[in-house]
């Protein structure tokens, strides 16, 4: 199912159109090829109705907060779950569903030649996302990101990669796995390893059977083929 196809999808749900049985997920914007994979194969083998939504996790965050009936949210970070959770909105689950590696996103072929976070300093149009959004916070955590001054701050990792890619910016933070997206490719950063986690709505009691395979074989091989890292 496209994208675009999905988005429509999740429009009905929160407006009241979908049936009952459906069930929707809102992932992080980083996780758009995996959970596309993860839609039509557990939509196959468990017969369940799924509406998936990706964009920033604190878009969903706040629709959840906003009364929204989003029954699973996998977040880019824990820290952006928790005050739902305390609000008693979500349970968060135990353990990561996969780990990502922050990575410099440059245009396919390097020209600028980058190759460290201090190398960024150099670039006049840089991207880094917002320090309130997951991928702002751990690049917040990297070992000279101080010194870095971009010219415009993104609200989600799919924005910042689309700026590089349509020639707007010429570099920035992103994701190992933003390396996939057309027109531009990363560089890893070491010592940089970032988490997802998963929240479930307390009013759904027939989730199980999905969480269980977001954390099983089949999925976590399509985190892993988009260029995410299996947490098992």
């Amino acid at each position: 199912m496209a994208l675009a196809t999905r988005v429509v999808t999740i429009a009905f749900v929160l407006s009241g159109c979908a049936t009952s049985d459906t069930i929707v997920v809102a992932g992080a914007s980083s996780l758009a090829e995996a959970l596309s994979s993860i839609e039509t194969a557990a939509e196959a083998t468990l017969g369940l109705n799924l509406a998936i939504d990706v964009a920033g996790s604190q878009a969903h965050v706040a629709a959840i907060a906003a009364g929204s009936p989003i029954d699973v949210i996998i977040a880019a970070d824990r820290q952006t779950l928790e005050p739902i959770e305390s609000a008693g909105l979500i349970t968060i689950e135990t353990a990561p569903v996969a780990f990502n590696q922050l990575a410099i996103i440059v245009e396919t072929g390097n020209p600028l030649g980058l190759d460290t976070v201090a190398s960024l300093t150099t670039v006049d149009r840089l991207v880094l996302a917002a320090p309130e959004v997951p991928l702002g916070r751990y690049t917040a955590n990297l070992a000279g990101a101080e010194k870095l001054r971009p010219k415009s701050w993104e609200t989600s990792a799919r924005q910042l990669v689309g700026r590089i890619a349509n020639g707007e910016a010429d570099a920035g933070i992103g994701y190992v796995s933003d390396g996939a997206a057309e027109g531009v490719e990363a560089i890893p950063i070491s010592n940089s390893t970032t988490t997802y986690w998963i929240g479930v709505s307390p009013d759904r009691d027939d989730l199980g059977p999905l969480i269980a395979y977001l954390y099983g074989d089949v999925a976590q091989t399509a985190f892993e083929e988009a260029g995410l890292r299996r947490s098992s």
